[in-house]
């Protein structure tokens, strides 16, 4: 008889099955693992040990970890990356490194309601604990992502009116913005909740210091430093200690950009209230017969399904039995249907339109759907402390909107009226002592900021005052910097080692690390070609004199409260004439023109035009990008890596500029000895870029220390259907607005002068 058992279950099928047996009164010593996640135990040693026998990163060695349950060290495979896995599986449970599931021949596997069993384990037990339902589902489909959060909101409230145990009461697969809307509702109406998701440690502002510590001082001081935090930073500091103490020192005193990327990827788990609603993934549901209320039942986010960039490819995957991504999203599929048929108290939600009309989520389901519309409609009753103060509003609306007048509406007016506000979605100003204090902490405008407050006001106050904008690094901003970096270093040494400091750098993005020096080698390919084609344009322009990465922090006038900050990528000059032109490298394909400029659009430029104008006598001719990336606006398109831009129409000076016409796009020189270039303009337009460039920083100014930020998107003009002030904007979750609903605003005084 077996002695031993292994029982392979999804997540909730083994939180089911504990329940049940609990409720039996059953006591069995089993063994729970889930089929899709590693079997082989990892110890923290791994990244360090990776890196130094093999060189490998964190981030490409932990994507190692799956396959090392499917090779077989003692067997030969016909293909590279699968025996130089084979090679590191071996020295690494040579070393203890990492120890495979142990299974003799008196352990007994069970397969639980059809989980994942691997393809080298033989199965002795098959088990069906959840039972589908027959009853219908309800199925509520409101018009978007808002009015979906009011129909789960209006669902947890008539659940604790009709007295279901809070505990008992589950949201399932709110995304960031649903969680961040249905909390300011349930905090307004005293209901309770925890969230599950971790949090990063990196969240926390005392890990900076942390971080510092390590980075500028060592090991040893920043483990000093972890225990002095015990009192004041108890989660941080417990967490880092028991990371600690489970790595070696060697290694850590070795490889301190391991053990900091390691560090960085600790999370906390959140503080949780005793009696209060949950919000849970698919993963952690438990009690079926407990009440969940699911949202964004859409094909495009549920179930999340598994994105094919593994290590391995499927030809290489079925080598080893390894399932491909295909067949793990089909498993998906049909065991979250098993799971959701089998809830007893099941509700679904869907927003009807996201960007475009969402589809309902394919999942072979056996029950049928109670289909509801849901709008959201003014309740009569509410959590709010005070129900009257509630039906004044109602009242109040019903007597100014529609003329009915209600018996008791005189008397909750005489006692409401002054102490009522009428509601609007529009962020509705800052105080002024708050706006004090912000301007107080760091006051600086740049041409993008002033941009960005013309594009619209409440997003520059959000990104820039409230600092909350959540950019996220990537590896366009990755190989900008390096090109930055690399050519302002090669303007002063041409044989600068751009390829070997490339190579050094360890700030790449940690999400996509593995890739490294995959891009590595497209950058340094892409910096041998644009090096060359600047190289050649110094040799043979007149502008000789070169200033590369130009800072400046200045205010026009000793009076103003802001400082004027940037540094200008590079200034060419000619000496001999007295001119000069500015330079802005950008990654991808960027155009300037005056029309542009004068919508309030690329003030770049033009800003630092006005900057280096001011401290400069020297007379302007041109105002240029250079594209310096290989990325493509068009499938079709080769990139254009000369300069883009307006230059003075002057003959000479052009020459001077690009005697040959090969630098500058759609400069044509013409036999009669003129030039044809429809981007050039006049001096009086150079002379008007700085005038309204400074009209255009004074009236910035002004509007900012007014405090004056409404949500007032540009609706004129669109891309794909939405304002571009909104394409690339971070706070659509607190702004509420629906551009179309919006009134276009007149045009402010771009070119009026304020001074």
């Amino acid at each position: 008889m077996k002695s031993t058992s292994i029982v392979f279950s999804e997540p909730y099928v083994k939180n089911h099955y504990l329940l049940k047996l609990r409720k039996e009164r059953k006591l069995v010593a089993y063994k729970y693992l889930n089929g899709l996640m590693p079997l082989t135990k990892v110890n923290n040693q791994y990244p360090f040990f990776i890196y130094e026998r093999y060189g490998i990163e964190n981030d490409l060695a932990k994507r190692f970890i799956p396959y090392f349950d499917y090779i077989d060290i003692h067997k030969d495979y016909d293909d590279e990356h699968i025996e130089k896995m084979k090679d590191i599986k071996k020295a690494l449970v040579e070393e203890k490194i990492i120890q495979p599931l142990q299974i003799t021949p008196s352990t007994q596997i069970i397969q639980l309601d059809h989980s994942v069993v691997p393809p080298f384990l033989d199965v002795d037990q098959s088990m069906v604990s959840m039972v589908s339902q027959e009853s219908a589902i309800d199925f509520y489909h409101a018009p978007d992502a808002s009015e979906q959060v009011y129909a789960v909101f209006e669902a947890i409230v008539e659940k604790l009116e009709k007295g279901i145990n809070i505990n008992h009461i589950k949201v399932v697969h709110a995304n960031k913005d649903d969680r961040y809307q249905l909390s300011k509702l349930m905090d307004d109406a005293g209901v309770t909740y925890n969230f599950h998701q971790p949090l990063s440690i990196r969240q926390y502002p005392i890990y900076k210091s942390i971080q510092s510590t390590f980075i500028e001082e060592g090991l040893d001081p920043v483990k000093s430093l972890i225990i002095s935090l015990k009192d004041r930073h108890p989660r941080v500091s417990e967490k880092l200690i028991t990371f600690f103490n489970q790595i070696d020192d060697g290694y850590g005193q070795k490889y301190p950009q391991i053990l900091l990327k390691e560090m960085n990827k600790l999370t906390i788990a959140s503080p949780r209230l005793k009696d209060a609603i949950e919000f849970i993934d698919i993963q952690e549901v438990g009690d079926v017969n407990h009440h969940y209320l699911l949202m964004n039942y859409i094909d495009e986010r549920f179930p999340v399904m598994t994105i094919d960039n593994d290590y391995l490819l499927n030809k290489q995957k079925e080598m080893i039995d390894y399932p491909t991504s295909e067949v793990i999203n089909q498993y998906r599929l049909n065991h979250v249907a098993h799971l959701l048929d089998a809830l007893v108290h099941l509700r679904l939600f869907r927003p009807v339109k996201l960007i475009d009309e969402t589809r309902i989520s394919q999942l072979p389901l056996k029950r049928s759907f109670n289909h509801h519309d849901y709008a959201y409609k003014t309740q009569s009753v509410s959590y709010l402390p005070n129900h009257d103060f509630l039906r004044y509003g109602i009242l109040r609306e019903l007597a100014e909107n529609y003329h009915v007048i209600e018996t008791d509406y005189p008397r909750l007016k005489s006692h409401y009226q002054g102490l009522n506000k009428s509601f609007t979605h529009q962020f509705s100003g800052i105080d002024p002592k708050d706006l004090n204090t912000l301007l107080n902490r760091k006051y600086s405008l740049t041409g993008s900021k002033i941009e960005k407050l013309k594009l619209c006001p409440f997003q520059y106050f959000m990104a820039h005052l409230m600092m909350m904008d959540d950019f996220k690094d990537n590896h366009y901003i990755y190989f900008g910097n390096q090109i930055h970096h690399a050519l302002e270093k090669l303007m002063v040494d041409p044989n600068y080692d751009y390829v070997s400091a490339i190579n050094k750098v360890d700030d790449f993005p940690e999400d996509i690390a593995y890739k490294k020096s995959v891009f590595n080698d497209i950058l340094i390919d892409n910096l041998h070609m644009i090096k060359d084609l600047i190289f050649e344009f110094h040799k043979e322009t007149a502008y000789k004199k070169i200033l590369t990465e130009y800072a400046f922090s200045k205010k026009l006038s000793p009076d103003d409260r802001f400082l004027l900050t940037g540094i200008i990528d590079k200034i060419m000059i000619d000496e001999t004439t007295g001119h000069f032109m500015i330079v802005d490298y950008k990654y991808s394909k960027k155009v300037f023109s005056l029309d542009a400029f004068k919508k309030g659009r690329k003030l770049q430029l033009p800003f630092y035009l006005l900057m280096f104008g001011e401290k400069h006598k020297l007379q302007p001719t041109g105002l240029f990008y250079r594209q310096t990336g290989m990325e493509k606006s068009k499938a079709y398109e080769t990139p254009d890596f000369r300069l883009n831009g307006v230059f003075l129409d002057d003959l000479d000076l052009m020459k001077r500029l690009d005697p040959d016409g090969k630098h500058i796009q759609a400069l044509r020189y013409t036999r009669n000895g003129m030039f044809n270039y429809r981007k050039k303009i006049s001096k009086d337009d150079f002379d008007f870029m700085r005038s309204q460039m400074k009209a255009m920083i004074y009236q910035a100014a002004d509007r900012i220390e007014h405090g004056d930020f409404k949500i007032e998107p540009i609706l004129t003009e669109q891309i794909n259907k939405q304002s571009i002030s909104c394409q690339y904007c971070s706070f659509a979750h607190v702004c509420y607005s629906k551009n179309t609903h919006l009134e276009e605003v007149e045009d402010d005084e771009v070119y009026s002068e304020s001074r």
